[in-house]
């Protein structure tokens, strides 16, 4: 049996996609469809690097490979077992190196260094960094769960076969649930900012949500430090996700590399579960882009008639304000007040009204 094949009967998968399987040994339904007409869904090296995982000697030294898990921009995530100490882990290997792909290389190399001896309980650790048959890999602390993004969408899926009278509920439950995820994220990105590491692309799929609710953060491909004697430099390639990242970032400015640029990605994040679409979407990358770059705020989610929270919603336009010095001071800020937010105390985002400032109470839309 080969090491692709060897998963835990307790946790069978299928070994292609990662599916989950009634029952361990062979493919699931898709991906024996697909085989069966040659259609993998992979490109050529990355059927070459699944072929090699699956040759009957050819395990990476010190992993036993469990299954495939995602192929991403980066490359090929695995599920795999450290043999000495038995830990789950993930192994995400990048594509044999040649001239087209040095540039991402060099992005594993760049997370292996931004996390190095961080330790953190909400921060996925870098714990090997090697190279198999040409290939760099990098072996991370395994999350069992999912994305923000999957989190999300199955909340969403949830919410809409709901009656009408339980839907407004549910959607305020799941607001308060992400607004304590964001809390604690936030919290960890302030403790990468004071360990002189900026992330330059929180997104929803960057957040891993573990079976406990506990988010952490990962993917650390294009971080950087903050130290003056590492300054981050700028050659004009974009560096983020656009849906996600700020407007200085889309510049190339220098200070697009400091900690507002995280700030407003994690409020990116917020709009985008408020709003069910990122804050500055267009119809195109390009189109995105130019909104990024243009002078025009983001549009007020309860201004296009959708029911959300006011004042939630207003720590997420402070996060994405397009002057950078006009957003949260620091991360911690932001915790601060998404934890007023779910105390139900005052918020720093929104001013009090001359009713609530008169009255010394506050009311709370929700």
């Amino acid at each position: 049996m080969n090491n692709l094949a060897m998963l835990s009967q307790t946790d069978p998968h299928c070994p292609r996609c990662g599916s989950p399987l009634s029952e361990a040994g062979g493919l699931c339904a898709r991906c024996a469809l697909g085989a069966a007409f040659g259609e993998d869904g992979l490109d050529e090296d990355s059927r070459r690097l699944q072929s090699e995982l699956d040759e009957r000697h050819a395990g990476l030294p010190g992993y036993l490979v469990l299954r495939f898990v995602a192929r991403g921009g980066m490359g090929m995530v695995y599920k795999a077992r450290h043999v000495e100490s038995g830990r789950m882990v993930a192994l995400k290997i990048q594509p044999a190196i040649d001239s087209r792909n040095e540039r991402a290389a060099k992005r594993f190399e760049a997370e292996a260094r931004a996390v190095d001896g961080i330790e953190h309980p909400n921060i996925v650790s870098v714990r090997d960094a090697c190279r198999w048959n040409g290939r760099p890999f990098l072996v991370t602390d395994w999350v069992d769960g999912a994305g923000l993004d999957v989190w999300a969408a199955q909340r969403r899926a949830a919410i809409a076969v709901l009656k009408t009278s339980r839907r407004d509920e549910a959607q305020a439950d799941m607001c308060r649930k992400a607004a304590e995820i964001l809390a604690v994220v936030a919290r960890a990105v302030s403790w990468l900012h004071d360990a002189g590491i900026v992330h330059r692309d929180l997104k929803p799929s960057n957040i891993l949500i573990d079976r406990s609710g506990a988010p952490h953060v990962s993917d650390f491909g294009v971080a950087g430090r903050l130290a003056a004697s590492d300054r981050l430099t700028w050659t004009g390639e974009i560096v983020g996700t656009p849906d996600f990242m700020s407007p200085e970032q889309v510049r190339g400015e220098l200070h697009g590399g400091s900690v507002s640029g995280d700030i407003f990605s994690l409020g990116a994040v917020l709009y985008w579960i408020l709003a069910e679409r990122p804050p500055f979407a267009g119809g195109s990358v390009m189109a995105s882009l130019k909104k990024l770059e243009g002078p025009e705020e983001a549009v007020s989610i309860s201004r296009e008639g959708r029911r959300v929270d006011r004042d939630l919603e207003e720590i997420a336009l402070k996060c994405l304000r397009k002057d950078h010095a006009a957003r949260y001071g620091t991360a911690t800020d932001l915790a601060e007040d998404l934890e007023r937010w779910l105390a139900g105390t005052p918020i720093v985002a929104r001013p009090r009204t001359l009713v609530e400032r008169l009255t010394g109470r506050r009311s709370f839309p929700r």
